[in-house]
């Protein structure tokens, strides 16, 4: 009977939100990369969550899609990769910004994000 009451109050923090608050870059983040006009490469449509340092980055363009994976720093700093294309840039409290290689023949991109949740 003793241990039921510690592990009832911390099943209540847990759920409540105090316990486990995360990091200050946690949360929903939606944005897009820039079009390369000049080499007729499309938007894609970005929306990343990360969660514990951890982030993922969904890309929509179309009916194509994609996901990325990395690693958000205590800076703000991340990177990550989606099969062999990196992914650099920084996160700071409500925005993100950074470059990706998405297609061979587009180069180098630049992609923006703004915290949404």
């Amino acid at each position: 009977m003793r241990h039921v009451a510690p592990a009832l109050i911390g099943m209540m923090l847990v759920r409540a939100g105090i316990v486990f608050a995360g990091g200050p870059f946690d949360g929903e983040w939606k944005g897009s990369t820039d079009r390369v006009k000049s080499r007729g490469c499309d938007t894609w449509t970005l929306i990343a969550t990360i969660t514990e340092g951890r982030v993922i980055i969904i890309g929509t363009s179309g009916n194509d899609g994609f996901r990325a994976e990395g690693t958000v720093a205590a800076d703000g700093t991340f990177t990550g990769d989606s099969n062999v294309t990196p992914w650099r840039g920084a996160f700071t409290a409500y925005s993100a910004t950074g470059t990706t290689q998405l297609q061979q023949s587009c180069g180098r991109v630049s992609f923006s994000l703004v915290k949404v949740k």
